[in-house]
């Protein structure tokens, strides 16, 4: 069941990185994907051709957001750096996972992670504890969806969505 979360607004997102001169967006292709995708009533995953033999899935919604996330930092004078992860969610990384992805960040100011608590706690622990970690999105919810696939353009759809609250619970009945 997903993470259902929402993109911190636009005033949030500058006060937040204004002291920065350089960030790198660290967005996962699971329940940030999944949210906006719903949110925004736009596709989930879409079918991208890159030669007359090859196509491939992209994560959408997701690079949608990481391309206006850009937009706004690079208005910002930031210098941005990307790294979308199309195939692995970032709070299910195995150690190779990790070893191989903090091979590839680059070292800049801070970094904006587009995902839940856990993948910011992930890359938090990939980047060191030297390393600004700024998170784009809240928890609002738990959901569970079905989705709907168009034959015709390749695209995925959410379709049907169910809510479920989350709840905080502190200590036990035997304590």
């Amino acid at each position: 069941m997903p993470v259902y979360l929402k993109p911190i607004e636009k005033d949030s997102i500058i006060g937040m990185t204004k002291e920065f001169h350089s960030i790198l967006i660290v967005a996962c292709p699971g329940c940030p994907n999944e949210s906006l995708a719903y949110l925004r009533d736009i596709p989930l995953a879409k079918k991208i051709t890159i030669s007359k033999n090859h196509t491939k899935i992209e994560c959408y919604a997701i690079n949608q957001e990481v391309r206006r996330l850009s937009e706004i930092f690079q208005e910002q004078g930031l210098s941005v750096e990307i790294e979308v992860l199309n195939e692995k969610y970032l709070c299910l990384l195995s150690e190779d996972d990790c070893e191989t992805l903090r091979e590839r960040l680059p070292h800049t100011d801070a970094i904006f992670v587009l995902g839940c608590p856990a993948a910011a706690e992930g890359i938090k622990k990939i980047s060191g504890v030297s390393s600004y970690i700024l998170t784009g999105m809240r928890t609002v919810a738990l959901f569970f969806y079905s989705y709907k696939y168009d034959p015709k353009s390749g695209d995925k759809y959410i379709n049907e969505v169910q809510f479920a609250n989350i709840t905080k619970t502190v200590g036990n009945d035997n304590e």
